[in-house]
């Protein structure tokens, strides 16, 4: 069987998943797992801030490195373009 791919199909219907960040990544049973979240304004209050499991990111280790490379030239050009600074160790001056 051969492997990777030939073709892209873009599904119309795929949904889009919007999130606030990642609760969780985890390795286990050699699958990478990302819990995706999105913060939620509780209505009963108007105040209280819930944090809601949107979605579970599930690839083999492969696709994970993959990934993490893929991010990390996005990050590089979002600090090129002045859209994020660079991270900065606690009590290191910048």
């Amino acid at each position: 069987m051969k492997q990777g791919s030939d073709n892209i199909i873009d599904r119309h219907n795929a949904p889009d998943i919007f999130c606030d960040g990642a609760l969780g990544i985890s390795f286990r049973h050699n699958v990478c797992r990302i819990t995706l979240h999105t913060d939620r304004v509780d209505s009963s209050d108007g105040k209280t801030v819930n944090r809601v499991v949107v979605g579970h990111l599930s690839m083999p280790p492969t696709c994970f490195v993959d990934l993490y490379n893929k991010m990390s030239g996005v990050m590089e050009q979002l600090k090129k373009t002045g859209v994020v600074q660079a991270a900065t160790a606690p009590g290191r001056p910048q």
